[in-house]
């Protein structure tokens, strides 16, 4: 899990907490996110989207991207069946070759890191 002064974004020190705006249940679901990217052993997960942006209103989805999980499936199933309750969560699995080139620069130039293994 992400204490609250652990770095997300890469050159930048945002936390769990100010990509949430301090709400506490956003917060649990991005830990939840970081849970299942270990359980799946995923190598890397990004927020993007206007979550990340931070544009988004209180029932927006959440955009992640998914890189390095051998099972990519699973995690989505996984991920669908304990937050869909809460919120819609987008998946995108950047392993597939069917991303499309305006997608991985969304990805790059909003994306803020969930989670990376090390």
């Amino acid at each position: 899990m992400l204490n609250e002064d652990e770095n997300i974004k890469k050159n930048e020190n945002f936390t769990i907490l100010e990509i949430t705006h301090g709400n506490r249940h956003m917060k649990e679901v991005y830990n939840q996110i970081i849970d299942f990217a270990k359980e799946f052993q995923v190598s890397r997960v990004v927020l993007f989207g206007s979550r990340a942006r931070g544009d988004n209103r209180e029932k927006s989805d959440i955009d992640i991207a998914v890189y390095g999980c051998n099972d990519f499936d699973s995690l989505k199933i996984k991920l669908d069946e304990e937050l869909w309750s809460l919120l819609h969560i987008d998946v995108i699995n950047m392993n597939s070759q069917y991303i499309s080139e305006e997608l991985i620069e969304e990805i790059k130039k909003d994306g803020i890191v969930l989670y990376e293994k090390v």
